[in-house]
């Protein structure tokens, strides 16, 4: 069980796999999704006879842009959990402390394995 978990983690962190790709193309939905919703919501309010800026219509302008950018950051680091320095495979490797892979291969090739 606990290699096949590896396996399907590995398969997201590698560009060339199907499931990077999707992966990619999911994260891709869900910027666009987010840059969506703060375009829509900024004109639906500003459009709505609410053209004069005040205290209401800067609070849901607020709101809204909050949730867009909540949404569009959330695309935009799913990627990033699978392919930073120090990701998610990590948890995995032999070694205890946390190292990249290449770091962990460079300590290999230098005790000689």
């Amino acid at each position: 069980m606990k290699d096949k978990i590896i396996r399907i983690l590995k398969e997201y962190s590698d560009d060339d796999s199907k499931r990077g790709k999707l992966l990619k193309d999911f994260s891709m939905f869900v910027i666009r999704f987010g840059v969506f919703v703060m375009l829509y919501c900024s004109t639906t309010i500003l459009l709505k006879n609410e053209l004069g800026i005040n205290k209401e219509v800067a609070d849901k302008m607020f709101i809204y842009y909050s949730y867009g950018v909540g949404i569009y950051m959330a695309g935009a680091l799913l990627p990033w959990v699978f392919r930073q320095k120090y990701n998610i495979m990590n948890i995995f490797e032999k070694d205890k402390n946390i190292k990249s892979k290449e770091e962990n291969e460079i300590e290999r090739n230098d005790k000689g394995e």
